[in-house]
C-alpha cells in the first residue's frame, strides 16, 4: 500500500495558481484556500507563520512587497487542521 510514501500531486497548478493570487494581492494578509498548502506540507494557519515564505517570495520577485497569507476553507474560515 505504500503507507511510507508521501502522495504528493503529480503537478502544481494549484500551489500556481495560489501564488498569482497572491503576487497580485494588495491585502495586508491573503486568504489563500487550505485545499493546497503553498511552501509547506500543511496549510499555514496564522499569517505570521507565513512571514519566512513572504520574505523569499519578495527575495525571488514573485511579490513586490513582503506578502503575508494564510489559508482558509471553503467556507472562509480559518483552516483549523483535521
Amino acid at each position: 500500500m505504500n503507507a511510507d510514501k508521501i502522495r504528493l500531486n503529480e503537478n502544481n497548478t494549484c500551489e500556481r495558481a495560489a501564488l498569482q493570487q497572491l503576487a497580485g494581492s494588495q491585502a495586508p494578509v491573503e486568504h489563500l484556500p487550505a485545499s493546497c498548502p503553498v511552501m509547506a506540507w500543511q496549510p499555514i494557519t496564522d499569517a505570521n507563520a507565513s512571514g519566512l515564505n513572504a520574505e523569499l517570495l519578495q527575495h525571488w520577485r514573485i511579490t513586490e512587497r513582503l506578502a503575508l497569507y494564510d489559508q482558509v476553507n471553503s467556507t472562509g474560515q480559518v483552516f483549523q487542521g483535521q
